[in-house]
């Protein structure tokens, strides 16, 4: 369990985090500034749209993403229609597909052969 910036979580320990709480004028390039220089960085994937947006932000290593997780909990964008910050979780199921791409085939060469900084996707619904 971490408990940080507030929030406490029991959830098991992931290589990805799941971001709620995004400010709906938040743009995917917003958000992937705040995550993209982090240390084992792979890539986020924005789901959702409108007030429902979300973002699964992927790593390298569970250290890298427990360390983001620390470093980024409540941050605020400085968007108007912001209300408390991110509230970000470990990804509830290790088993889904996309974790499990992380970590076999392009999570050890994605990452690596980039030096850990990855892309962000952008879905319809987000700017």
């Amino acid at each position: 369990m971490w408990s940080g910036g507030g929030t406490t979580t029991s959830t098991e320990r992931s290589l990805t985090l799941y971001v709620t709480n995004i400010p709906s004028s938040a743009s995917v390039a917003d958000v992937s500034q705040v995550f993209g220089n982090d240390a084992g960085f792979c890539g986020l994937r924005a789901v959702g749209g409108g007030a429902r947006k979300m973002a699964f932000v992927d790593y390298g290593s569970e250290i890298d993403a427990t360390r983001a997780m620390r470093a980024h909990q409540g941050h605020k964008l400085g968007c108007a229609d912001e209300a408390g910050g991110f509230k970000i979780d470990f990804d509830k199921d290790k088993r889904q597909k996309r974790n499990r791409a992380i970590e076999t085939s392009w999570g050890a060469n994605f990452c690596a052969g980039k030096g850990g900084r990855g892309t962000a996707a952008d879905p319809a619904g987000w700017r």
